[in-house]
């Protein structure tokens, strides 16, 4: 058999699948839904060419203008040291806008005075309101100091008052009205120990004077440091002077005759505690004698025959008990 009759001699029908049987076996997809899917990506990808091709010519034109170009020549060398300087400069504003910093002179004072000056003034309202309450005024005086103290304490935790914007003179006179104001609250604080120390109001009341004197120093202090600190828009008024215990001023007892009294000295104020005890009930003083009891014992002896010539009559012999002496026998002269 030649080579062309090999080549085209057809396999045996036995051996081949017949077309039908390989279409039933095959599964057919639906011919819409590829169509739809083919359509959609072909669409897509001309939409993305189509503004793809569009950006790339809108640059192009941009590449291609004299100012551009002129930029380009200026600047090119510059593009990474301008985007190292606007990195840096966002870094600095964030840390300064948001980040952690040393708090100011002006933000301590504010943060220390809300702590402590409306504790103190409560305390101050409080002792005004017991001064007929010994018990509670001491308890409000305790409250008062403590208050002090903590302000005091706070105050110099802060080790440094200086500010950026001030001068080293002023910044100078703020520490030294600082550390003359704490001073002056320490003092006052000492003194507050010794009168809730004290037993009855008479004690307390005997530091009139100094818990006067402190007071004011303590103010005067106050309002110079704050206004070194704050300025004078933002001082405030001095309060009141802080309450003392109600006493009852009685006299005083006699002094003793026998003794000289000092004329330099402070004239004495005596106190009784609020509110005052009843006084005890007197003794009943001796009846005095009565006129008619005198005269009844004898005749009195008239004015004008006492300042007669002869001996006077004592009064002490008028009053006494007993025949008085007559004053025809005690005045007639002696017969001859």
């Amino acid at each position: 058999m030649s080579p062309q009759t090999r080549r085209t001699r057809t396999a045996p029908s036995g051996h081949r699948k017949s077309s039908a049987h390989v279409a039933s076996t095959t599964p057919v997809k639906p011919a819409a839904s590829t169509e739809e899917t083919g359509g959609e990506q072909v669409e897509s990808s001309k939409q993305a060419s189509v503004r793809h091709g569009r950006r790339q010519h809108d640059l192009g034109r941009v590449k291609k203008t004299s100012g551009y170009r002129y930029m380009n020549e200026l600047f090119g060398a510059y593009t990474p040291v301008l985007i190292a300087f606007v990195v840096l400069f966002a870094a600095v504003w964030g840390w300064i806008s948001f980040g952690p910093h040393p708090a100011t002179p002006q933000e301590n004072w504010t943060r220390i005075e809300n702590a402590w000056l409306t504790k103190r003034e409560d305390a101050r309202i409080a002792v005004s309101k017991a001064t007929t309450n010994f018990t509670a005024q001491i308890a409000a005086y305790e409250d008062y100091r403590n208050a002090t103290s903590g302000w005091m304490t706070d105050l110099g935790k802060v080790t440094d008052w200086k500010d950026a914007r001030k001068t080293a003179a002023q910044n100078d006179t703020v520490t030294a009205d600082m550390s003359t104001f704490v001073q002056a609250g320490n003092d006052e604080i000492t003194l507050f120990d010794q009168m809730t120390a004290s037993q009855t109001p008479v004690d307390v009341a005997s530091y009139a004077q100094n818990l006067q004197d402190a007071e004011l120093t303590f103010n005067t202090d106050y309002a110079q440091v704050r206004s070194d600190i704050m300025g004078n828009s933002g001082s405030k008024a001095s309060p009141g002077p802080v309450a003392l215990p109600s006493l009852t001023v009685v006299p005083c007892p006699s002094p003793d005759p026998s003794s000289s009294p000092d004329p330099a000295a402070t004239p004495a104020v005596c106190y009784a505690e609020s509110p005052t005890a009843s006084p005890a009930p007197s003794a009943t003083p001796a009846p005095s004698a009565s006129p008619a009891a005198v005269s009844s014992a004898g005749p009195s002896v008239s004015p004008a025959a006492v300042s007669s010539a002869g001996p006077s009559v004592s009064p002490a012999a008028v009053s006494s008990a007993g025949p008085s002496v007559s004053p025809a026998a005690s005045l007639s002269a002696k017969p001859s």
